[in-house]
């Protein structure tokens, strides 16, 4: 049996040689040429000298017409002895000699044949082309035939008959060449494409020529032609051939037919009855589409062939039959539509093809809806927005103050929702790509709808449209919670928050025509929008938490958008609201409207209220964070860092600037003014924090050795460095503003104010030094020395300069006194703190060592089981 199976198959066929080819192939072809172009040259030196004169016409194409059937009668010889390689230049020279004596006899000299009798000859010659091709199995020669064939209509020029006669014979050589192509694959299944190509050009030409004229009949053959082609791949795929070239033939050839069909259509103006052919194309070429189809369910494997890969070659062809469905269909639509109904019908069947896709289901449905769908979409807003004037200077539906509706502002929210039906309707896969369409349609409607109410609505309208796609996105993520519709409602909510503060508030306080006198602090429209934004935020902070569900979990579930730093954000949005208040109260009084009884500038006084506003705020944030750190521990930290940021900022832009600028020491007065009061409330809202903090024991973490030298709370680090830089500054600032020469309180104010600071200075450096002993804060000790020397270079370089005696002395002893006291301080306190500390740093270098003692006997536990046993 074996034998057997090795003896029936086929041995591979060997390549041929060089030699060969050359010997057999290409001599063949160049003797036959050779024969052609010196009977060519033959008849034409006759004709010149005058030899043919003797000779009737009809002689000398008797002679040529059996010098060329003698030519293909030696290649039958050939072919019987020789073989197909011997008989081909005599099959191509002597078909080539008929063909010529077959044109000779329409020339004008000859005048043996009309014109019809002309064409018909040259027909026969291709006929028979045709019949050496089949017995000879030459695929050269059938090339040579069929492109001969279609030429011959380009060598004479024929009468009337011509109309019916032409494509009479083009589908006769169509005709032969798809059949030699499904009869008979090896070797004439290239004489497909060859076939198809010339046909396309000749058959093509003579519709541009004629179509216009007999629209009917030009329809009826070309409805042949694809029919024929159609049926030929259709024979091939169920034999098993050409799985990928009947593909593209079949489509190639419908390209064609649809092309020419409506371009037939559209250069005619009506039919027959009255019937305009334009208005039929969309029709004509959906009842293309629907023929595809129904040959897809007829031929192929049914609705099985959207499920699955195709694999046979009748499955491919069925897939590209499906395939032209889906093509058509849509260009059905452009042609039958216009204007704003082109969008519609492709919207719709974009839907259409998603749903049937869930349905079957069909993962090329899905492809085409999606493809269909964003054709429609884009052809919302790129042409429909401009192309009709219909559409957009039309009278509006609906121009309302708050609202202006179009045709295309309906067509173009339309639109927007059978997106966002498309993402819950579009299956979802494995492949990462089908995991995240859906997720991008959502953004691509959610973006939509945000766009579309900017582009329809006025004032405040968009904001509050936006806050309802939010609350939408959250009512929906029980629909479809693969879409992360809770991710979209954060960033629909925090891009609200952010238009709110860009376009609604800050846009109108930099207009051109912007006045505070018109608008109420804290009761207006915006103020009113900044807090339903803040309410919506809130609620849906509550709707978004699952059962056991922190909010550090939503952010998480969030973290993909922004991160947990969005519920921060909303703090930071209560905050830009209330600044932007506050804004409005200092406007109104820079324009004499309202009175902030401030005693500063506009910019100044604006600057400290936004100090206090955000002090506030984050001392807010640092107590929640502290009472709930599970929850709202990055709220906390946020909020320290506003509350460190507006201490920061109080220091410098907020009394330094003004102090070295041009306002100098304004205010009311000493302790009464609003630099004071502001820096007295941070002391306060800094301490309350600390406080807290302390008390709940919260927010430990590694933090730089700034206070006590080893790892401590934020709130000790953050908090009390800034208490005592805000307590040095203000008292520094308020001893200024008491000396200053326009309150007159002292005889000579200079003298006076730097006697005040080093007096002030070295007892604040006391105290520094007093508090690190009783807290054992060895920085807040270094600090406090720094500053008493700092007092003392002062005392020695700029107080002692030019000042009077009691000045001078007084200024020495208090001086004197405080370096007593610290002295007296340092010897009763220093030898026992200093070894407590050092006990402590002892102890603590003791258990470091424990600890990689430790780490180390760990280590070689785990390399001696990971060695293998010993060997018995």
């Amino acid at each position: 049996m074996q034998q057997r199976r090795k003896k029936d198959r086929k041995a591979p066929s060997k390549p041929m040689s060089l030699e060969v080819l050359i010997g057999g192939r290409f001599m063949a072809w160049a003797g036959g040429f050779v024969i052609v172009m010196s009977i060519a040259a033959l008849l034409a030196l006759g004709s010149q000298q005058g030899w043919w004169g003797y000779i009737t016409p009809e002689l000398r194409c008797a002679f040529a017409a059996c010098f060329g059937i003698g030519m293909l009668a030696g290649g039958e010889v050939a072919l019987r002895k020789y073989g197909r390689m011997a008989a081909v230049g005599l099959f191509g020279g002597g078909l080539a000699v008929l063909y010529l004596t077959a044109h000779a006899t329409t020339w004008a000299s000859v005048g043996l044949l009309s014109d019809d009798l002309g064409f018909w000859l040259l027909a026969l010659v291709a006929l028979i082309g045709v019949a050496v091709t089949v017995r000879a199995r030459l695929l050269s020669i059938g090339v040579l035939s069929v492109v001969a064939g279609y030429a011959v209509p380009f060598t004479v020029q024929a009468g009337s008959p011509f109309y019916v006669s032409f494509p009479l014979y083009l589908s006769m050589l169509y005709g032969i060449g798809l059949v030699l192509s499904g009869v008979l694959p090896q070797p004439f299944r290239p004489l497909r494409y060859v076939t198809l190509g010339a046909h396309a050009i000749v058959a093509g030409i003579w519709v541009v020529a004629e179509g216009r004229v007999e629209v009917a009949g030009a329809l009826v053959f070309m409805c042949g032609w694809w029919g024929m082609i159609s049926a030929e791949a259709v024979y091939a795929a169920k034999r098993k051939q050409s799985a990928i070239g009947n593909a593209i033939a079949s489509l190639g050839a419908t390209a064609w037919f649809i092309t020419l069909t409506c371009w037939m259509f559209s250069s005619t103006s009506a039919g027959g009855g009255g019937v305009s052919w334009v208005d039929i194309r969309g029709v004509y070429t959906l009842a293309v589409g629907v023929l595809a189809a129904a040959m897809a369910l007829q031929f192929g494997p049914g609705l099985d062939g959207l499920r699955s890969r195709p694999k046979s070659a009748m499955d491919k062809l069925a897939f590209e039959l499906w395939c032209q469905t889906g093509i058509l269909i849509p260009v059905a639509v452009a042609l039958q539509f216009s204007d704003y109904g082109q969008s519609i019908a492709w919207l719709l069947i974009g839907i259409a093809g998603i749903e049937v896709g869930r349905r079957l289901p069909s993962r090329g449905l899905d492809v085409f809806g999606l493809i269909v769908g964003a054709l429609g979409t884009a052809h919302v807003l790129l042409v429909d927005s401009w192309r009709s004037t219909q559409l957009l200077s039309a009278d509006p539906l609906i121009n309302a103050g708050w609202l202006h509706v179009t045709i295309w502002s309906v067509l173009a929210f339309g639109a927007v929702i059978l997106v966002h039906v498309a993402s819950h309707r579009l299956r979802e896969g494995t492949a990462l790509f089908w995991k995240g369409m859906p997720i991008l349609l959502a953004v691509v409607g959610t973006i939509g709808w945000c766009w579309w109410w900017t582009v329809v609505g006025q004032g405040l309208t968009p904001t509050y449209a936006w806050l309802a796609g939010a609350v939408l996105l959250v009512l929906l993520r029980r629909v479809r919670v693969g879409l992360h519709y809770d991710s979209l409602s954060c960033l629909v909510l925090l891009a609200t928050a952010a238009r709110w503060i860009t376009v609604d508030a800050l846009g109108p306080r930099f207009a051109s025509n912007w006045s505070p006198d018109a608008i109420a602090p804290f009761v207006n429209a915006q103020g009113g929008t900044a807090l339903v934004i803040v309410a919506v935020g809130v609620w849906a902070i509550r709707a978004l938490l699952k059962d056991g569900e922190s909010l550090t979990g939503v952010a998480a579930r969030a973290g993909s958008v922004l991160g947990q730093a969005w519920m921060l954000a909303g703090v930071v949005f209560i905050l830009l609201a209330i600044s932007i208040q506050v804004d409005l109260v200092v406007s109104g009084s820079e324009s004499g409207v309202r009175s902030t009884g401030a005693g500063w500038s506009p910019a100044t006084t604006r600057i400290l209220w936004f100090v206090f506003v955000w002090g506030a705020g984050g001392c807010a944030s640092a107590i929640a964070g502290a009472l709930r750190p599970q929850q709202l521990g990055v709220v906390g930290r946020g909020g320290w860092l506003l509350l460190a940021g507006s201490a920061l900022a109080w220091l410098t832009i907020g009394t330094i600037g003004p102090r070295v600028g041009a306002e100098g020491l304004a205010g009311p007065g000493v302790l009464i003014n609003t630099q004071c009061l502001i820096g007295c409330a941070l002391i306060g809202l800094l301490l309350i924090g600390a406080v807290v903090g302390l008390r709940r024991n919260t927010l430990e973490h590694a933090c730089l050795p700034i206070v006590t030298g080893r790892s401590t709370s934020i709130n000790v680090c953050v908090a009390w460095p800034l208490i005592a830089a805000i307590v040095f500054w203000l008292g520094t600032l308020e001893i200024d503003r008491f000396c200053a020469p326009e309150g007159e309180r002292v005889a000579d104010p200079e003298m006076a104010r730097h006697t005040a600071w080093s007096v002030y200075w070295g007892l604040y450096s006391i105290g520094l030094v007093a508090v690190g002993f009783y807290f054992k804060a060895r920085t807040a000790r270094w600090i406090g020395l720094g500053l008493l020397l700092l007092t003392l270079l002062k005392v020695l370089t700029v107080d002692m300069a030019e000042v009077e005696m009691v000045y001078r002395v007084l200024s020495l002893m208090a001086v004197g006194l405080l370096l007593v006291g610290t002295s007296i301080a340092y010897a009763k306190l220093a030898p026992g703190l200093l070894a407590r500390e050092q006990e402590r740093e002892r102890e603590q270098m003791k258990e470091e060592e424990e600890e990689e003692e430790q780490d180390e006997d760990v280590d070689e536990g785990i390399k001696r089981t990971d060695e293998p046993p010993p060997l018995p």
